[in-house]
């Protein structure tokens, strides 16, 4: 199952088994060539291969947002056909705000991705950090993708409108050599709002790990799949807890968005963790 909008709003959807990938945007060739070393049977999760996950999920995020502007351009001609003029007025104040958020989210995407290429380019990890959970067993979902952390996983504001933090955090949830491991990667050092966002996620107890970072997916990204056995057969309780999520930073985040105690959606304990956080 993968999160879809339909109408405007998020929900999910079954998808084929071949059809589903938390990245189509590279050809196979290219992608077999760049990812080789993550694919690998026995791949591990070192700082080269978390560098190569977070790539991936900066790449997508950039296709993703330049897609979404394109859409916002070609229907900004036709949105408000047919209603009045105040109607009108409202509608383009609308889809220009959208733009210049869609704008701002391409070139910071950009901005990050150049970071990548020249990272991978000239083989130098330096600047970059991660923080990767390998788990006990295979967990039943996948994501990759990329945002701006708003708030941690003790109800912590990590940054404001005022004082915005331009660093995009990178999240990638996927089997590795084997092992499903969820893997954080960013650029900004140990002050900014993702090694905070990191920081509280470490003091997560390790038979909570996969509740929290499955919390953090579902309220942060889209390219979402799941094994829609285990979605189907959560409790009612639990399920609608996740779709509120799925749901809640649309329009507005809480600050209390990632605090989910007991959530209970996943009995699976994180067994081991690796970290390397750069000092700039």
């Amino acid at each position: 199952m993968s999160l879809e909008k339909r109408d405007g709003i998020v929900t999910l959807e079954k998808e084929g088994v071949f059809q589903a990938s938390t990245f189509p945007g590279f050809c196979s060739k290219h992608d077999a060539a760049l990812f080789r070393d993550i694919e690998l049977p026995h791949a591990e999760l070192s700082p080269r291969n978390s560098l190569l996950l977070s790539y991936r999920a900066v790449v997508f995020e950039k296709c993703r947002k330049e897609a979404q502007l394109s859409s916002s351009l070609a229907q900004r001609d036709f949105i408000d056909a047919g209603v009045g003029f105040e109607h009108q007025r409202a509608l383009q104040n609308m889809e220009y705000e959208s733009q210049v958020g869609m704008r701002y989210g391409c070139a910071e995407v950009a901005r990050a991705k150049g970071q990548y290429d020249k990272a991978l380019n000239n083989d130098d990890l330096s600047g970059y950090s991660f923080y990767g959970i390998l788990f006990e067993s295979e967990l039943p979902f996948v994501v990759c993708g990329a945002f701006f952390p708003a708030t941690d996983f003790s109800g912590n504001w990590l940054q404001s409108p005022s004082q915005p933090d331009h660093n995009l955090v990178t999240l990638n949830v996927s089997l590795l050599g084997g092992v499903t491991c969820a893997v954080l990667g960013w650029y900004g050092g140990v002050n900014g709002a993702a090694a905070k966002l990191v920081d509280s996620l470490r003091a997560v107890p390790a038979a909570e790990k996969a509740n929290a970072v499955l919390t953090l997916a579902v309220e942060y990204l889209e390219n979402f799949y799941c094994n829609p056995t285990w979605w189907d057969n959560l409790p009612s309780n639990v399920s609608s807890r996740l779709y509120s999520k799925i749901a809640g930073g649309v329009f507005a985040r809480s600050q209390t968005a990632l605090v989910e105690p007991e959530l209970g959606a996943i009995a699976v304990d994180a067994i081991a963790e690796v970290i390397n956080i750069s000092s700039g």
